[in-house]
């Protein structure tokens, strides 16, 4: 049983606020659940949406045709109304028109209860009465989050609650959703706090960063939290110094990010470089959003995968990882940390609006299946070279100020010492010790998840939040008797060749994902994979269930 609800409205008529009231109540109940947030990029107008995916089991995406839809504007219900189920309840503010629905004043209903700010509350009241859930239950959740505000607005917003809540008694459209029985232990999380959790969960000692939509978040979640783990947050005045500000930190021996989009990122390429030169560790995440330029700040897309593979001047090793989920945004981020310091270059986490900003159920976090691995120590002497060469490429770190060694990092070509050079030998040298260490991150990259048939007519390869959709799509596809597989790389760069090449031998392969020119499909072809083509969609919203499931049945033909 899936259930989904979808609220919209102008942006500041409180979608999110009510969105995650809504959310915790039903946490609290026992339900799966998965929300995603479709949002412009204003203060106040346009036409916003949020949106909660209700069930007793697992959910990884969300449903094109929500089954309530409850408009808080009429302009919202002209746009977002045609997506209603086909026996869905659509509810919206009128005046009453050819597509139907139930006609609600929230704001008429809301002053009647006290004021008529408080029109979500009465929303949220319609929505719980559908579900099926206690008042008593919504009006504690409303207590909590308003209390702040003092005792008169909680009350208001409880009566105001009660007000629709009776109303769609009356109306009886309850659907008396059931929560599971024996619900498992599960913690709501939004993807932007999940890449948070798990880079303070890695020993994170210092952030700088620019804000910049969709990866603001993840800063703002560190910074409120910053104290109690002994981090050290800046803001900077834009995305060079922040990420120049990470690389002085990653110098200086502590673990260092920073966090940015599409168009941040391309300001931080030449201070990528030095990290690759100096040897310098540092996580950078990129929350993509479509561009070029400012492109569409709020919407999602995955177009800067072969721009963070390439970005930067000249060759130097770095890693790509892109989790799939927001369990999985947890895990892969200490990765990218114990990467970064082993291999002491950059590696680069992608995500992109529509993971960073979804929430889901998951099982609960757990720090013990961190671990911390720290870089190759070197001695503190007199002699030491901070850029010696060895087999493996990866130098001995002493902190500097470990005093009687002098340690240089240096932008510039340069010997063992960090002296500047020019000579071609010793250029070659260094060249040949920096690129070594993409053979060892190589050997250690993460295989790819897979999902389906274990004798596929066809493999959809995937990547970062597509993963979701991709395996949803296949699990309906297999239980009716198909014949598909669903492959997720968790590790773009370096390609996991081997295993990869092994899942994808003798078999049909689409790419899935959420761009214009198909990049991890132009990747592969770079690396020697062949494809057949894409299933993509670069509109600024998520691909869906049935459009995937509809482009590979086309394939299968």
């Amino acid at each position: 049983m899936e259930f989904n609800i979808r609220l919209c409205g102008e942006a500041g008529q409180g979608l999110q606020t009510i969105g995650k009231i809504l959310l915790d109540g039903l946490a609290g109940q026992g339900w799966e659940l998965f929300a995603h947030q479709e949002y412009e990029s204003r203060i106040r107008g346009g036409n916003s949406y949020f949106q909660i995916a209700v069930s007793s089991q697992p959910l990884t995406c969300h449903n094109p045709r929500p089954d309530l839809l409850v408009a808080m504007s009429a302009q919202s219900w002209q746009q977002f109304g045609p997506d209603l189920a086909e026996d869905g309840i659509g509810i919206h503010p009128g005046p009453e028109d050819d597509k139907g629905g139930l006609v609600l004043d929230a704001a008429a209903m809301a002053s009647e209860a006290g004021s008529a700010k408080m029109a979500s509350a009465v929303v949220a009241g319609v929505v719980w009465s559908v579900v099926g859930a206690p008042l008593e239950l919504l009006q504690k959740q409303l207590a909590g989050v308003f209390a702040h505000l003092g005792e008169e607005m909680v009350e208001n917003n409880k009566k105001a609650a009660a007000v629709g809540y009776q109303w769609a008694q009356q109306k009886n459209i309850n659907r008396e959703l059931s929560p599971p029985q024996s619900p498992r232990q599960r913690m709501l999380l939004r993807g932007n706090d999940a890449v948070a959790l798990g880079a303070m969960a890695a020993g994170l000692k210092f952030i700088s960063a620019y804000p910049m939509t969709p990866a603001t978040s993840i800063v703002e979640y560190i910074a409120a939290n910053a104290e109690a783990a002994g981090i050290r947050v800046e803001q900077a005045e834009d995305e060079i110094a922040a990420i120049n500000m990470a690389l002085g930190a990653g110098y200086a021996g502590v673990r260092a990010m920073t966090a940015t989009s599409g168009g941040g990122f391309a300001l931080m390429v030449e201070a990528l470089s030095l990290a690759g030169s100096a040897e310098v560790p540092v996580v950078v995440v990129n929350g993509q959003r479509p561009g070029p330029s400012t492109g569409m700040p709020t919407r999602t897309e995955q177009g800067d995968l072969l721009f963070v593979l390439h970005g930067g001047h000249g060759d130097f090793p770095r890693a790509v990882l892109a989790p799939g989920s927001v369990e999985e945004a947890f895990y892969l981020v200490p990765h990218a940390f114990n990467l970064a310091e082993k291999y002491q270059t950059p590696v680069i986490v992608l995500t992109d609006q529509y993971l960073a900003d979804c929430f889901a159920t998951v099982e609960p976090l757990d720090s013990g299946e961190i671990t911390i691995e720290r870089p190759k120590q070197g001695k503190p002497s007199a002699d030491y070279r901070r850029y010696q060469v060895t087999e493996d490429g990866i130098s001995p770190f002493v902190p500097p100020g470990s005093e009687p060694a002098v340690v240089v990092a240096v932008g510039d070509e340069h010997d063992e010492e960090g002296h500047l050079i020019e000579d071609g030998p010793t250029r070659v040298a260094m060249m040949d010790k920096r690129m070594a260490k993409a053979k060892g991150l190589a050997a250690e990259a993460l295989e790819p998840i897979v999902q389906g048939s274990d004798n596929p007519d066809l493999v959809l390869l995937t990547w970062g939040s597509t993963w979701g959709v991709v395996s949803q799509a296949v699990a309906d596809m297999v239980s009716e008797g198909i014949a598909v597989r669903a492959v997720h790389l968790p590790q773009l760069w370096p390609l996991p060749k081997d295993k990869l090449g092994e899942l994808v031998k003798d078999v049909n392969v689409y790419t899935v994902e959420n761009n214009y020119s198909g990049q991890l499909a132009r990747l592969l072809a770079m690396e020697g994979i062949t494809t057949l083509g894409s299933i993509k969609r670069y509109d600024g919203r998520q691909l869906e269930v049935p459009e995937v499931i509809k482009a590979a049945r086309e394939v299968l033909k």
